[in-house]
């Protein structure tokens, strides 16, 4: 992860923005003496990290996501021509 202090982050807002754009996974760490006080990254990357932070807080989704891993686990599993046929396609 690079880090910028905050006077160097301020001075290169523009910058650092048309880089996290170009670069959706990096995360910038803003510094003020010499600890981390702020992340800068993509409104992409904060969006993906906010909604699975959601899933992650959410008890039914997290149960049926493990019952899920479980039969995949078990052998429970379609092929693809199988699940595009039960689906009509």
């Amino acid at each position: 992860m690079r880090s910028l202090n905050i006077t160097e982050a301020r001075q290169r807002l523009l910058g650092i923005s048309k880089e996290l754009q170009e670069r959706p996974s990096e995360v910038v760490c803003v510094t003020r003496n010499d600890a981390p006080a702020l992340a800068l990254m993509s409104w992409d990357l904060c969006e993906a990290i906010t909604e699975t932070l959601d899933i992650l807080g959410d008890k039914e989704a997290m149960a049926e996501l493990e019952r899920g891993l479980a039969a995949v686990a078990e052998g429970h599993t379609l092929s693809l021509e199988e699940a595009r046929s039960r689906l009509g396609l």
